[in-house]
């Protein structure tokens, strides 16, 4: 759900107290409002969890994105070098 205000503009004035008829501006109050409203949809934490678990068995092997669900490794460290398979020929 979202609550859009474009634009606000107040303005309080002065009225004439001389022969000259010009009002003054003696405060101006200038203003936007822009509300978002976000739910999570019912049984999302189920999906995550099973999202969470294909990841990481799918990672099993590698460990590439193992800074996403471990804790313990802190993002920009390396998975394991010696998992990775050269072929000759």
């Amino acid at each position: 759900m979202s609550v859009s205000l474009p634009q606000l503009d107040a303005r309080i004035l002065l009225p004439p107290s001389t022969p000259s008829h010009n009002w003054w501006e003696v405060s101006a109050l200038s203003l936007d409002l822009a509300l978002d409203i976000y739910q999570s949809p019912t049984g999302w934490l189920e999906s995550a969890q099973e999202q969470a678990a294909f990841v990481i068995a799918q990672d099993e092997m590698t460990r590439r994105v193992a800074q996403l669900y471990d804790p313990k490794i802190k993002a920009g460290e390396f998975f394991d070098a010696s998992l990775i398979l050269v072929s000759s020929g």
